[in-house]
């Protein structure tokens, strides 16, 4: 595996070693239009749930309500976080935002990265007060970045990639930067990307990013889309 890391970092045009930890993640721009509810609150209780059958077990956390961006305009909220790899712990007493979608049957928050303590939420909720200020053909923002290796932190970014995308409303190109993103504004709609660089194949990564092969732009919203490079097969 590092012998073919190593050959496919000779054909890349230029990889940057800090990308990784230079650049944002999660934005709540992209967040809201995946959740169902959106909103601040204090946490009021805390209730244990057991696991059943295939079903495992987690949190049932109260919240009252700040201010709700997305969602039912309650005073009050229940959230559930499971016990697995992407639990989100809240304690009691301390105020949230949090980003909320509905798993069977109920409101489910995860470690995404945006969720957390209101006392550090200070940018997505400058983001999340233009979403809501957001007018139609607005447009949104797209978000590309080309990769070595996704889950190698000694590889990164790569620049000099060509990227294309188009959909009904348009299209838009350009190249990627030293520590290989592309942002470009686009008009709201659905969009297609491909990526070209010689001797270089692309694929696109949708684990917590989104399907390159069709992707959806909200006005006032984003999408981010991860594009891993691997050396072409011979003779193409």
């Amino acid at each position: 595996m590092r012998v073919m890391s190593a050959a496919l970092l000779l054909l890349l045009p230029w990889v940057s070693a800090h990308a990784l930890t230079q650049e944002p993640r999660a934005m709540a721009c992209m967040l809201y239009f995946h959740s169902d509810t959106v909103f601040t609150g204090q946490v009021t209780s805390s209730k244990e749930v057991p696991g059943s059958g295939d079903a495992g077990g987690g949190t049932l956390y109260t919240l009252k309500v700040s201010k709700s961006y997305l969602g039912p305009k309650a005073a009050t909220l229940v959230v559930f976080t499971p016990k697995d790899s992407s639990r989100l712990p809240l304690e009691q007493g301390k105020r949230y935002l949090l980003f909320a979608s509905k798993e069977d049957g109920k409101l489910t928050i995860h470690h995404d990265g945006i969720s957390g303590e209101l006392k550090g939420a200070k940018a997505p909720l400058k983001d999340l007060d233009r979403i809501i200020a957001r007018k139609p053909g607005q447009g949104g923002d797209v978000f590309v970045r080309a990769v070595a290796a996704p889950y190698d932190e000694q590889t990164g970014g790569v620049a000099g990639i060509y990227i294309y995308m188009a959909g009904p409303a348009g299209s838009a190109h350009g190249l990627t930067s030293p520590r290989g993103w592309l942002h470009v504004h686009v008009p709201a709609g659905t969009y297609t990307i491909s990526a070209s660089y010689p001797h270089l194949t692309f694929k696109s990564q949708d684990i917590s990013w989104q399907d390159g092969s069709s992707f959806m732009v909200p006005d006032g919203g984003c999408a981010e889309i991860q594009l891993q490079a691997e050396p072409a097969a011979s003779g193409k």
